[in-house]
């Protein structure tokens, strides 16, 4: 036999043996099936987390909400993967995968919301690239206004994979209608947003001016929410104001926050004495309010206390007749009035 033939029978034999690997190959393929491989890496079993984040909270203020969203205003949210035991995993290592968002009521056994109302405006989902242990999106926005709701995650497999996993909650925050905010600097701040006092009239009877005449440590935010019945408001006119603030050392009882509280005539009666009417503050960023006690000396809060209506202070304006309600705190808080 030549040297030339034996050659071909070795690159024949070789070529026969690359037929029987292949389709050995593909044979073990369609035993293991569709998307899967003999050495599976492991998956997430549940969405870890789910965190909002809106406008920045002040930092050392003593009870900051979970997150500060604006109605009609950006925010974005961050969900995070797992196994059981807490371990970061991707919800997929192969393909990408979509988280649908929604809007959610309280807990179980907390109040109700009080509204119903609230809905993303646009988008709602987040797209989670394949092998992402974490992933965030950006430029939702919620309307209108509401207090105490949850965003609610659930993965959104499509027709891919049949695998459940649960809905995961964030954690319960307001929807407010605005927020201002303002430098360490600043010793005055304004529901209106303006920098000069606010005022009142018939369609917005309700407002407030807070000065702060040693300015913040961290600078301060004011953000002006809707009432309800948890809150003990009888009316959708009435509004919550949140003071957040490291206030810092130079404030105390003898030297407060002042907070004017602004109710227009007509729905605070001019022919009732100011002691008639109250603020209702709780200094938690959630929860519901109670009504403040009166000072005990003009301009101090009382002995004890956090704060403190100063009706020495509050008066009727000159002019208008509106009601003007002096709170004092020694702390940052949330109040309603009246």
């Amino acid at each position: 036999m030549s040297v030339a033939s034996q050659s071909d029978k070795v690159v024949r034999s070789r070529w026969l043996v690359g037929i029987i690997v292949c389709a050995t190959a593909v044979a073990l393929m369609s035993m293991v099936g569709p998307g899967a491989s003999a050495t599976a890496k492991p998956t997430a079993t549940k969405i870890k987390s789910v965190i909002v984040s809106g406008l920045p909270v002040p930092e050392g203020a003593p009870h900051n909400p979970s997150a500060i969203v604006v109605a009609d205003t950006d925010f974005s949210v961050k969900v995070k993967f797992s196994d059981e035991y807490g371990k970061a995993l991707p919800l997929s290592w192969t393909d990408d995968v979509t988280i649908v968002l929604s809007v959610q009521p309280p807990a179980e056994g907390q109040p109700p919301s009080g509204g119903g109302d609230t809905q993303f405006v646009g988008g709602n989902t987040i797209l989670v690239p394949a092998g992402a242990t974490s992933a965030t999106g950006s430029g939702f926005q919620l309307s209108p206004p509401e207090n105490r709701i949850r965003l609610g995650a659930v993965v959104d497999w499509g027709d891919a994979y049949p695998k459940a996993i649960p809905m995961a909650f964030s954690a319960q925050f307001d929807v407010v209608a605005r927020a201002i905010t303002v430098p360490p600097e600043a010793t005055f701040i304004s529901t209106s947003g303006s920098p000069s006092e606010c005022s009142v009239t018939s369609y917005a009877p309700y407002c407030a001016d807070v000065r702060l005449p040693f300015g913040t440590d961290s600078g301060a935010v004011l953000t002006v929410g809707a009432c309800d019945a948890f809150l003990g408001c009888s009316s959708p006119d009435q509004i919550v104001v949140q003071v957040l603030a490291d206030l810092g050392p130079s404030y105390s009882r003898t030297s407060p926050v002042t907070v004017v509280y602004k109710c227009d005539k007509t729905v605070c009666s001019p022919y009732l004495s100011p002691k008639k009417f109250h603020v209702f503050v709780n200094l938690a960023a959630t929860g519901p309010l109670a009504k403040a006690p009166a000072c005990v000396e003009k301009g101090v809060v009382t002995d004890g206390k956090n704060f403190c209506v100063d009706y020495f202070q509050s008066v009727r304006d000159s002019k208008t007749g509106d009601l003007q309600l002096f709170l004092l705190l020694a702390r940052d808080a949330r109040m309603s009035c009246c």
